[in-house]
């Protein structure tokens, strides 16, 4: 069965046997400040496995752990009684240690945090005194102090490459969110603009009993907006696409949601049905007027993207962007005049685009002559789409 890890020190710890399968113990230590929070965990190895359990604090030794988890981040060998927490019975029998005697210096203290961290997370690795560790079971010599300073170093830069491997994901993930956020949002004026066909009671009563029973399941408790409600309801869908629209706009919620919310709302701009494709016109003909002008708006938006990514592009290199130069510069080229009988068709929608989103296309709504010459004189930006 494969180990689930809840926080970034458990995972950590369960990866140092990939590091040295020789090691016998691993001790973590992590978690956010409050020492009540702090996360424990001890790995064993036993035969060719290793099995991790729960390590338990003391009550007493909150003051030392601290002060261990504020040193910066980097190695350190240590014996075992130097641990804050954990001494072996057969240490508390060893004499006073001399800062000389390497023999008893075997284990290694990993300290590593993400940037946004503000205490460490700590890793003790026990080692035997001996080559054994690496797989070298006929060379029994000792390990010496420019061996340790070699593993230590090598140790410490593998527990680098994973927590900013984590990190990027996280970063990757946190852009993922945005931007299908920004997408959906974009959406909400396309949804806006469905024409209702008259409320029908069976979907309300549907989607709000869906979304009980789906709330019970996941343990989560979801909530309509009363926009959602409505763009469910009042239409003239069947249930296949208002079951799948729902189950949809539920998954991106659930991605969307901050941390652990009490609530999670399921906003209007989360709703998308699937578009009227050719074997649906005969039972979705009421949609069809619909359809094509969210369409229409789309495509009017795609235009205004298209033309200030190629403006864009070319402003970079230098170029100052005329209407052939900018048609060329298009992912998929055009001729200047297919840009402006473009404009000259979308001009409505494209008018209505560049007012409801003022800080989008700063090149093209201000210097590019076929998009300002749209602009009327003495009402800029007026004019709403039809």
């Amino acid at each position: 069965m494969e180990t689930t890890y809840h926080t970034l020190a458990e995972d950590m710890a369960g990866q140092w046997n990939n590091f040295l399968p020789g090691i016998d113990r691993v001790i973590f230590i992590g978690g956010n400040n409050d020492y009540g929070q702090w996360v424990a965990g001890e790995w064993l190895r036993k035969g060719n496995s290793y099995h991790k359990k729960e390590l338990a604090l003391p009550g007493n030794v909150p003051e030392k752990l601290l002060e261990a988890r504020k040193q910066k981040s980097g190695y350190q060998w240590i014996s075992r009684r130097q641990i804050p927490f954990f001494i072996q019975d057969e240490e508390k029998k060893e004499g006073q240690l001399s800062l000389f005697d390497e023999k008893n210096y075997l284990v290694l203290v990993i300290r590593i945090k993400l940037p946004d961290q503000k205490l460490t997370d700590v890793f003790y690795l026990f080692f035997r005194n001996d080559k054994s560790n690496f797989g070298i079971s006929h060379d029994s010599s000792p390990i010496d102090t420019s061996q340790k300073n070699i593993i230590g170093t090598m140790a410490v830069n593998f527990a680098r490459i994973h927590y900013n491997t984590v990190s990027e994901k996280n970063s990757e993930l946190g852009s993922v969110k945005t931007h299908v956020k920004e997408l959906l949002e974009y959406h909400a004026d396309r949804l806006k603009a469905a024409t209702p066909a008259g409320p029908d009671k069976w979907k309300r009563d549907w989607a709000e009993e869906t979304l009980l029973e789906l709330s019970q399941r996941d343990g989560i408790n979801y909530v309509y907006r009363e926009e959602t409600i409505k763009l469910l309801s009042e239409n003239s869908y069947p249930y296949k696409k208002l079951k799948q629209a729902l189950y949809d706009a539920i998954r991106v919620a659930k991605i969307l949601a901050p941390g652990h919310p009490g609530k999670i709302f399921i906003e209007p701009y989360y709703i998308k049905f699937t578009d009227v494709n050719n074997g649906d016109k005969d039972s979705e003909t009421g949609h069809a007027g619909t359809e094509t002008l969210i369409t229409r708006m789309d495509k009017a938006y795609r235009l205004l993207d298209r033309l200030e990514e190629a403006a864009q592009k070319l402003l970079s290199s230098d170029v100052m962007p005329t209407s052939e130069k900018v048609g060329k510069a298009m992912e998929q080229p055009v001729t200047a005049p297919a840009i402006r009988d473009a404009l000259k068709k979308h001009r409505a929608r494209v008018l209505h685009l560049l007012d409801k989103y003022p800080q989008r296309w700063p090149y093209i709504r201000n210097q590019f002559r076929p998009v300002t010459n749209l602009l009327p004189k003495n009402n800029p930006l007026g004019t709403k789409a039809v």
